[in-house]
């Protein structure tokens, strides 16, 4: 697993590096707010709704339309009304790098707004620094939605649903994949600088 991840971001790095050649590059951040759609635990008898909130940012950068991504965020688990829980919610810190498609180009307009798809997938890692609790877990997202900016820039806003594919623990509790949506602020370049 060791070598996959060390293989992966050199690879990413190499295909970033050459795509920031390209005369348009895309060079954004976002800073986001995600609330999860249907996160469960499951336990030995049923499945219990636990809610999840993140907060982030993140960056992608690259050539025309394919860039390399890099996210980190905050990840708050709502662990009051679960059985045996102690702890009212638990906190974590969250790291990904991955590849997301997001064209430079406007691919609708509607009057003077650009609206763009965009959609991604990346891996990472999600750890707390809790003395009460302590856990890390290895784990994919991909992610879909649409950027609204004027015309001529990159700043506006986006909307995202966000799945995560694997299985996490937290707090002795097994969580099960889930869809989020995201949504918040970007920022990027304009075509007159």
């Amino acid at each position: 697993m060791k070598t996959y991840i060390i293989a992966s971001t050199c690879l990413l790095f190499t295909i970033a590096s050459a795509a920031q050649k390209a005369p348009f590059r895309i060079r954004t951040v976002q800073m986001f707010g995600e609330f999860s759609m249907n996160s469960k635990i499951k336990t030995a008898t049923e499945e219990i709704k636990a809610p999840i909130m993140d907060f982030g940012i993140n960056s992608t950068f690259g050539g025309k339309s394919l860039g390399m991504y890099i996210e980190g965020n905050y990840k708050s688990r709502k662990l009051s009304g679960l059985p045996g829980a102690t702890l009212k919610s638990i906190g974590s810190i969250e790291g990904y790098l991955g590849l997301r498609y997001f064209p430079v180009k406007p691919t609708i307009m509607a009057g003077k707004m650009a609206i763009r798809p965009t959609f991604g997938a990346a891996y990472g890692i999600d750890f707390t620094l809790s003395s009460k609790a302590d856990f890390t877990n290895y784990g994919g997202l991909v992610f879909a939605g649409f950027t609204f900016t004027p015309i001529t820039s990159l700043n506006g806003f986006f909307v995202n649903v966000v799945y995560r594919t694997d299985e996490a623990t937290a707090v002795g509790y097994q969580y099960q994949p889930y869809a989020s949506i995201r949504a918040g602020i970007l920022f990027g370049p304009s075509a007159n600088k």
